[in-house]
């Protein structure tokens, strides 16, 4: 009999055979690797002897082989499933407070006949599979002994249906939790198209070689690697050298799957049949887009419009079409990609631990966000993963180089002297990348009279919105920080050199702001604003103080690849970037200002329209935040209502420009001396002059 550790509940985790390259082994090793805190966990492998898992598994965790004879074919079902419940209850421990989880259907059956014979403990099947998927005995055995288990889990709330009409079970919804979210997402410039899989029917990859034959030799300068191993991989070498194509090939599984992926720039998924696809979590958490067959629930729950291509199931010119879309826009599949990669955060594996450890009945207090922790634990514990993410990256060099994104709209009379001003500055190793969003005025043609080398212009003619192209510029960024800018704003011409000196000696900063000179349209200047230092860090001080003016930022490029813009936070993108990462992060604050803001003409409709984005985030927020900050971001949305009302009587009276205004601090006559000094050196622009236009 195996012994457990008296200090923590026993958690087995019952499998066919754990050392197989596969999406369910690996989500099994996950869920071992996640709960190793929490509990004493065994991984029961059935069909096996000896062996290792392929995926790294927590040395705390006990790996038992019970090496029962396997035995396939249909006369073979039922002896084999009485010798497995016979294994497991002859050579597994089982008491009142052992919890046991299933993996696949025949195995979460064999719980089920285990508690129904008595033993102690809980039972819980866990499904891997679409629900038709299972036919004919196995379809029976679900009817039989699923009701007879204390829970069953699902992966997607369209499952959870299908188990409530067939079955009448009210099955509980966790998904996988990623496995991987590398600290640099793949640069999309790799030549390359992945796909991940066993070699059968159910992944489909007989029908994707045929269906992009065409497409690979149009472009030969691609290719496609399949990974994966199984009993179709001579009928698919035979369909490559079908097609005549030498850039496709099949490749064996391999332990370094993550680095694949990197070196990739699109992911496959041509399966009949997905449950929760992990590769498909693990390639978009390396901000690949995929392009998929609509052919079950499982990519429907993963893959939108936003992030990927879901593909009539079958229809393999459409899905020959998509693959060649993203393989020609470079600009489509970056975003795209950089989507992929948000989405996959709503699978990290702490929020996937808690769902786990919820239907366990188990409160972990020393988890932060569990809500029922003090505050001295949830500031431990945040400050503890602060030190985690500071030791694990790598300090910047002694001369960092700066990339500076300016997304552009319609800039035409203020993009010139804004360039300028980044071509004046002190410090001079950066790059700028000027992002046009569609402009429909003469922006570009003044931005293409720029001649410096350090200046990358990038248009593609469609009007994505900000939070986007700061995505977007956030990925094309090669220096080691990034720094914020909009297009009809000027820097103070020390602002990267003093900013670059804070992020120097603050090796734990992540990200620093500064105030800012408030200037009008004619570049008067007009007040001062922001740069109160943050008394300390984390979401209450954060969402006290409102966070920076978003295009003073400059902060290490790392932190905002992991850290991506929500696009649908219309309007307060950075706010919520600030909120949602405030417990993780150390921000800083220079009180000198180092930005000139423009607020040029009557700015009651921009107001009005940041003010509603703002509302919106902070109703979403206070339903989605942990418990103990709900109770301040209610009270900020009645304040925020309050003050609508306010700008509304201010209208009436012919008052709301002042009320606008006073969001500003008035300068003092020393304030106002430097700040003009500092203005007319940022608008005498660079020491190289714009190249003129020859006249013919």
């Amino acid at each position: 009999m195996i012994s457990k550790y008296q200090e923590k509940k026993t958690l087995n985790i019952v499998i066919y055979n754990i050392t197989p390259a596969g999406g369910v082994e690996r989500v099994a090793v996950n869920l071992a690797n996640t709960l190793a805190d929490t509990f004493e966990v065994h991984i029961v492998s059935l069909y096996s002897k000896t062996g290792s898992p392929f995926y790294p598994l927590d040395e705390r965790v006990k790996l038992i082989h019970l090496g029962v004879e396997f035995s396939p074919g249909l006369k073979n079902y039922v002896p084999q499933n009485i010798e497995t419940f016979k294994a497991l209850k002859s050579q597994v421990s089982f008491d009142a407070q052992t919890i046991t989880v299933g993996m696949s259907v025949n195995v979460n059956a064999v719980l089920a006949l285990l508690k129904k014979s008595g033993v102690q403990g809980r039972f819980i099947g866990c499904e891997h599979m679409n629900y038709d998927e299972a036919v004919g005995l196995a379809q029976m055995t679900r009817r039989l002994t699923y009701p007879l288990l204390d829970d069953v889990v699902v992966l997607t709330a369209a499952e959870q249906k299908v188990f409530k009409d067939r079955l009448n079970i009210d099955a509980k919804v966790i998904p996988n939790a990623l496995p991987i979210m590398p600290e640099i997402p793949a640069s999309l410039e790799a030549r390359r198209l992945i796909a991940v899989g066993r070699y059968t029917n159910q992944k489909g990859f007989d029908r994707l070689i045929p269906a992009i034959g065409d497409v690979m030799r149009r472009h030969e300068d691609w290719s496609l690697d399949i990974f994966g191993k199984g009993e179709q991989e001579a009928d698919l070498r035979h369909l490559i050298l079908r097609e005549g194509v030498n850039n496709i090939r099949l490749q064996p599984p391999t332990s370094s799957i993550e680095q694949e992926y990197l070196a990739s720039s699109i992911y496959l998924l041509p399966s009949r049949s997905e449950a929760l696809p992990m590769v498909v979590l693990e390639a978009q958490s390396c901000g690949l887009p995929v392009v998929a067959y609509d052919s079950s629930n499982g990519p429907r729950a993963l893959i939108s419009s936003e992030n990927g291509v879901l593909v009539e199931d079958g229809n393999g010119p459409a899905f020959a079409a998509a693959i060649e879309r993203l393989m020609t826009d470079n600009a489509y599949r970056r975003q795209l990609g950089h989507n992929a990669r948000l989405s996959a955060q709503a699978y990290a594996p702490e929020r996937i631990r808690q769902e786990w450890l919820k239907l366990f009945g188990v409160h972990d207090s020393f988890v932060l966000g569990s809500g029922q922790e003090s505050s001295g634990a949830v500031t431990a514990k945040a400050q503890q993963a602060r030190e985690d993410y500071t030791l694990t990256r790598k300090p910047l060099p002694p001369n960092p180089r700066v990339t500076v994104a300016i997304p552009m709209f319609n800039a035409e009379a203020y993009i010139g002297a804004a360039i300028g001003s980044v071509l004046a500055q002190s410090y001079s190793n950066w790059e700028l990348l000027i992002l046009d969003d569609g402009s429909t005025d003469r922006s570009l043609e003044t931005v293409r009279k720029f001649q410096d080398p350090r200046i990358r212009i990038l248009s593609d003619g469609e009007n994505r919105g900000l939070s986007r192209r700061l995505n977007e510029s956030v990925q094309l960024a090669s220096g080691e920080v990034y720094a914020r800018m909009d297009a009809d704003d000027l820097m103070v011409t020390t602002r990267l050199e003093r900013q670059i000196d804070y992020l120097l000696s603050h090796p734990d900063c992540d990200v620093v702001g500064s105030s800012a000179y408030i200037i009008d349209g004619d570049n008067n200047l007009t007040g001062l604003r922001g740069g109160n230092p943050f008394v300390e860090n984390g979401f209450l001080s954060v969402a006290h103080r409102g966070g920076f003016i978003h295009p003073t930022v400059t902060g290490r490029t790392v932190w905002f690849r992991d850290h991506p813009y929500d696009v649908n936070a219309d309007r307060c993108e950075d706010i919520e970037l600030w909120l949602r990462t405030a417990d993780q992060s150390h921000f800083g604050q220079l009180e000198e200002p180092l930005l000139f803001y423009r607020e040029a003409g009557d700015q009651s409709a921009k107001v009005e329209k940041t003010s509603a984005g703002y509302r919106k985030m902070l109703r979403a927020m206070s339903h989605t935040a942990k418990p103990e900050y709900r109770p301040l971001l209610k009270k900020q949305l009645r304040q925020a209502h309050v003050k609508i009302w306010v700008r509304r009587v201010a209208h009436g009276l012919g008052l709301e420009q002042r009320i606008v205004a006073a969001r500003s601090r008035p300068l003092t006559e020393e304030q106002r001396r430097a700040g003009e000094a500092a203005l007319r050196q940022a608008l005498a622009g660079p020491q190289q002059e714009p190249r003129r236009e020859q006249t013919p």
